[in-house]
């Protein structure tokens, strides 16, 4: 993230994607400057009843209010996962890797590397709720076996059951 002292403008970047925050004259001073330099794409502004996704995050403003979502990345992840819901998961993570669990084949130990990366997205931006189950699962990642590959599945079962979850920040 950058800062801009005298034109209070907040900048945060990830690769080319660009959250701007700052009055209206300082961030048009700002595209300006960089389009000079660079192809943009258009803007997208947060405006109310209007969601903008940024990097998999749903983000919505509602009153004085900016809410935070990944509902639809989880969904979406849920789907290349194959994984269905399950009401009777209501914790992230509820026992023990079993260390001496089946080995996974190739093909299981690829999908199972594809989760862990979702996973590890989802509880470094919005879902911290899953950052310790995130943790005692990713230690498996170098030989997966089938405890860990039902774990990381039943905590995108979870996320399914919590996915309205978002975080709130008050604007005003």
């Amino acid at each position: 993230s950058f800062w801009h002292p005298t034109r209070d403008l907040v900048l945060l970047t990830f690769v080319d994607d660009l959250l701007i925050n700052g009055y209206q004259a300082d961030i048009d001073w700002f595209l300006r400057k960089i389009r000079e330099r660079f192809e943009c794409k258009d803007e997208e502004y947060l405006q109310p009843g209007q969601d903008l996704d940024y990097l998999g995050m749903e983000v919505s403003t509602h009153h004085r209010n900016i809410h935070i979502s990944m509902k639809k990345y989880i969904e979406n992840a849920c789907d290349i996962l194959n994984v269905q819901p399950s009401a009777r998961i209501t914790r992230p993570i509820s026992q023990a890797i079993d260390t001496e669990s089946t080995p996974l084949t190739y093909p299981e130990h690829k999908h199972f590397l594809t989760a862990v990366g979702m996973l590890g997205w989802l509880c470094n931006t919005v879902r911290m709720d899953v950052s310790y189950a995130y943790s005692r699962i990713a230690q498996h990642s170098a030989t997966p076996n089938q405890s860990a590959l039902k774990a990381v599945h039943d905590v995108f079962r979870y996320l399914l059951n919590t996915s309205n979850l978002s975080i709130c920040i008050n604007s005003g």
